[in-house]
């Protein structure tokens, strides 16, 4: 004879495999909201596994596999027995994965008078400082300034004070027009109550 030790939520705490038949109840008393039950040997091959999980559960009459979870922001609720959105979870995972791409756009690189530069976090600060040098060479009349500079597939080409900070500008005002659709989709994203919701918003 095969037991269940079980609660009144269905969750299967214990399982007693070929128990005697003799032996009504293995686990001496049951707590309040637990139960004894016995269950066919179909039963128990789901039970076993599932003992302490959410992957079956006892329905009052035998034991049933769980519909798998639909995803990491998924937690599995005992008095309905369902798979229910954890809604911050599935936020922050949503959001992780638009940050993602947000970043991945910002480093892309950015496309200058037909020429791609690196717009990366390190390749900002080397373009702010290039404009304040060209900057600097108008402002004292220095109308020969330029430098070599080199592009995102490591050729090189020679600009001048003013494509400098043509360039910068280009590269700082990718910057801010990724960053604000960032800021805009992680505001779809909190104002999300569903899955489908949180998958709507792409990037």
């Amino acid at each position: 004879m095969n037991h269940l030790l079980v609660d009144s939520n269905g969750q299967i705490l214990a399982s007693q495999v070929l128990t005697p038949a003799s032996v009504t109840a293995p686990w001496g008393t049951p707590a309040t909201g637990q139960s004894v039950v016995t269950c066919t040997d179909a039963d128990i091959a789901l039970a076993v596994p599932a003992t302490g999980t959410p992957a079956a559960y006892w329905n009052g009459t035998q034991v049933v596999a769980s519909p798998a979870s639909p995803g990491n922001s998924y937690a599995w609720d005992w008095p309905s027995k369902s798979w229910v959105l954890n809604l911050t979870v599935g936020q922050l995972a949503a959001w992780a994965r638009i940050r993602a791409a947000r970043d991945a756009a910002i480093n892309a690189g950015v496309t200058y008078n037909g020429n791609v530069y690196d717009s990366d976090a390190k390749a900002q600060l080397r373009v702010t400082g290039a404009a304040t040098l060209a900057q600097l060479a108008i402002a004292s009349g220095n109308t020969a300034y330029s430098i070599t500079w080199t592009l995102q597939n490591n050729s090189t080409v020679s600009l001048t004070a003013q494509q400098i900070i043509a360039m910068a500008q280009a590269v700082g005002t990718n910057y801010q027009t990724q960053f604000a659709k960032g800021q805009t989709l992680r505001a779809q994203i909190m104002a999300a109550t569903t899955q489908a919701q949180l998958d709507a918003v792409v990037w």
